[in-house]
């Protein structure tokens, strides 16, 4: 078996690059990659029993679960949250926020409250580099009853850059 010494090594590993530059040296590419993240949701703010915007006194009923939301030109889209049931003495809640195709779900999951009471709040979201587009909005609150249809609503983001829209709830928290 032969060996190739330190010098061979050298001459060798020295033909190989100038080969390269050789032929890498006809027409300069030029690639560039740009890298495009999808969108990102995350939670802004927490009013816990209307401390942000009252319930019944912000003009909302009680009796009601509410989105809005307001999007703008550079694909931010903010969501409120308005009336859901938390825990009175909530500080931080857990969501889970995804954007699949022409759905975007925001699942609450979790809360830090220990009170034995639960009241209306506000969530406040924030959604970046969303595209502009028709969406189904799915918002799944902690207090809604198994069976009862969660708060959902579409929007056309190309067409309208803020609206709202609510479902009728009957029983505690919500009040009629």
């Amino acid at each position: 078996m032969r060996y190739i010494n330190s010098a061979g090594k050298y001459i060798l590993g020295s033909a190989i690059l100038i080969s390269s530059i050789i032929v890498g040296c006809g027409e300069e590419k030029t690639v560039l990659t740009r890298i495009e993240r999808g969108p990102a949701g995350t939670v802004l703010d927490l009013g816990v029993c209307g401390r942000l915007e009252a319930g019944a006194g912000g003009g909302f009923d009680a009796g009601k679960e509410y989105f809005r939301y307001r999007h703008t030109r550079e694909g931010r889209l903010e969501l409120d949250h308005i009336n859901t049931g938390l825990n009175c003495c909530t500080t931080r809640i857990t969501s889970g926020i995804s954007v699949s195709g022409d759905t975007i779900t925001i699942s609450e999951t979790g809360e830090d409250g220990l009170c034995d009471c639960v009241c209306l709040s506000n969530v406040y979201y924030e959604i970046t580099r969303l595209k502009t587009g028709k969406y189904n909005l799915i918002f799944e609150g902690l207090y809604v009853k198994d069976g009862d249809l969660p708060l959902t609503g579409s929007i056309d983001l190309a067409d309208s850059t803020s609206g709202t829209g609510s479902i009728r709830r009957d029983y505690y928290p919500w009040q009629n």
